[in-house]
């Protein structure tokens, strides 16, 4: 959807203003949705700022041309690297097996 919105504004707006619409009304959809399926508008919200920092991240890397391959590589290392170490000590395995441990108690 952003890419369809960004190419048919770009036709009539400069790029800049054609990424900050798309960008803009896409952020704001996002943020609707997940007000509702976070339960909350303040996570919705949050979520919402989230979406907008790639939106405006993505938009320095298209304006650095030469060097957006590199600095966009190393900037998805470094969020892999903090995903990461900020679950490295998550059980995963245990957090599955609550998960269907509670879905199964709301089915009987």
């Amino acid at each position: 959807m952003f890419f369809l919105l960004l190419v048919s504004l770009g036709e009539h707006l400069p790029f800049a203003w054609a990424y900050l619409a798309a960008s803009a009304a896409c952020t704001a959809l996002l943020a609707f949705y997940a007000r509702f399926v976070l339960r909350g508008a303040k996570a919705g919200l949050a979520f919402g700022a989230a979406v907008a920092a790639l939106y405006a991240v993505l938009y320095l890397l298209l304006q650095l041309e030469q060097r957006a391959l590199l600095l966009g590589s190393l900037l998805l290392f470094a969020v892999l690297a903090a995903l990461m170490f900020a679950t490295r000590r998550v059980d995963w395995y245990g957090l599955l097996a609550r998960l269907r441990g509670e879905a199964d108690a709301r089915s009987t």
